[in-house]
């Protein structure tokens, strides 16, 4: 997956991700990758970082997400 996190969530970026996989936008925000199985889990993690979050690759994750808060 590749996500943009925001950077209120610095101390989460460096604790969760390696930092081979994580890069510093001129914004201070962070685009990191990861390999996650897609389970229920992966979609707690996610919504997990709130409004600090946004999957940018694969889209149908994005999708499937915003399904499961519309659900909420």
């Amino acid at each position: 997956m590749k996500l943009k996190i925001a950077l209120e969530m610095t101390y989460r970026v460096y604790d969760e991700f390696e930092p081979q996989n994580i890069q510093k936008l001129p914004d201070g925000n962070f685009v990191s990758t990861a390999v996650f199985l897609e389970d229920g889990w992966v979609y707690g993690y996610i919504m997990s970082f709130g409004e600090y979050i946004e999957v940018l690759e694969p889209v149908y994750i994005r999708e499937r997400i915003l399904e499961r808060l519309k659900k909420l």
